[in-house]
Formats: structure tokens, sequence, C-alpha cells
């Protein structure tokens, strides 16, 4: 099963870590999950990212993210999953035509 954003595949049964997991110097490895298939085992040529996203608590193997990503970034480059980085277009979008200077939804919809 894809994670498709743009479907509104996000549903109840996606696998999300929780913010108590996170600790100062990052999070524990076993507590990496991708959010589609919720598996933990990454692989040479299908490996885990987790999304940079502020409050995201995602991760997804390639192959399992929509789309598949072909290329892992750079490891000093901020990496999103196509469902922030899609909020993330849709706030820019509003601010462009509105005027407007929101950073987040929780500033858009108080």
């Amino acid at each position: 099963r894809k994670l498709d954003p743009a479907q509104s595949a996000l549903v109840p049964s996606e696998f999300r870590m929780k913010e108590e997991d996170f600790e100062e110097a990052g999070i524990e490895l076993d507590k990496v999950i991708c959010a589609v298939c919720g598996s933990g085992e990454a692989m040479a040529d299908n490996d885990i990212l987790m999304c940079d996203f502020k409050s995201c608590y995602r991760a997804f193997h390639q192959h399992c993210h929509y789309p598949p990503l072909l290329h892992l970034p750079d490891e000093d480059e901020d990496w999103t999953c196509t469902h922030c980085s899609s909020f993330c277009d849709c706030i820019e979008e509003v601010n462009d035509c509105f005027g407007t200077h929101h950073g987040s939804w929780e500033n858009m919809f108080p």
C-alpha cells in the first residue's frame, strides 16, 4: 500500500513514532519504523528516512514513500516527506494569494 497524500491515504493505521521516543540526542534506531509498512528493517537499496519537518514523527522506506525515493539526500540536507512538503506548498500558496505570513496550519486556523 502506498501513502499518497494527494489521495488522502493518511489513515488511522499509519505508523508514527511518538514524541516521547525522541530524546535530546535523537531517537533510538530500534524505534524508527516505516509509516507505511510498519517495519524498522533497513536494507542497502531500501533505507529508512525520517522526515525533518517539525512534529511529523514519520519515517519511510525509500520504496514505501510516494513517490519512491530513487536517491537518498545528502547527509547534511534536510528531507521532508511528500505529506509535509504538500502542507508547506499549500501554506506558501495561501500566503502568496492573500499576502499573509502564516508559518503553520495552527497560525492559519487558530
